[in-house]
C-alpha cells in the first residue's frame, strides 16, 4: 500500500481526457536547428517547413487512441499513415532546410517534441513518418 499515488483507473481518465475529448492534436515537422528547443518552448517558436508540396500539419484522430491502464497507443488511420504510424508523402521538396524533428501541438501548446537523429530532406517520392509514443516520452 501506498500512502498517495494514481490509480490505473485515474491515469486511464486522464489521458481519455488528454487525448481524446477535446479538440484533435496536431503533428508538425520542425526545421529549427537540433537541440534549440527546451521547456519554454510553444507552438508558435516551432519552424515548420513551407505547406507546398504534399506537407500539411497531420491532425490526430480522437478514435485512433487506445487507453489501457492509464498506458496510451495511437494507430493513425489510412491513408496518411506507414505502419500504422502518422506520415508524410513529399510531392516535392520541401524547402531548403531539412527537417529536424517533430512535435505535437495543442492550440498554443507544445505537447511534445523530438529531434531527429539525422535532418531529413523531402524530394518528390519520399515519405517520412514518426511514432506518436516517442513524442510522448514511451
Amino acid at each position: 500500500m501506498s500512502s498517495q499515488g494514481t490509480p490505473n483507473s485515474g491515469l486511464a481518465e486522464l489521458a481519455h481526457r488528454c487525448f481524446v475529448l477535446g479538440d484533435a492534436l496536431s503533428l508538425v515537422a520542425y526545421t529549427n536547428p537540433l537541440d534549440s528547443l527546451g521547456a519554454n518552448t510553444v507552438a508558435a517558436d516551432l519552424v515548420e517547413p513551407p505547406l507546398a508540396n504534399g506537407y500539411a500539419a497531420i491532425i490526430l484522430d480522437p478514435t485512433g487512441w487506445t487507453i489501457l491502464g492509464g498506458l496510451s497507443t495511437y494507430v493513425h488511420a489510412a491513408p496518411n499513415n506507414i505502419n500504422g504510424n502518422p506520415a508524410w508523402s513529399a510531392t516535392g521538396s520541401w524547402g531548403a532546410d531539412p527537417v529536424n524533428g517533430f512535435a505535437l501541438v495543442y492550440g498554443t501548446a507544445c505537447i511534445g517534441f523530438r529531434d531527429r537523429q539525422t535532418p531529413w530532406v523531402a524530394a518528390a517520392g519520399r515519405k517520412i513518418e514518426q511514432r506518436i509514443m516517442e513524442l510522448l516520452g514511451a
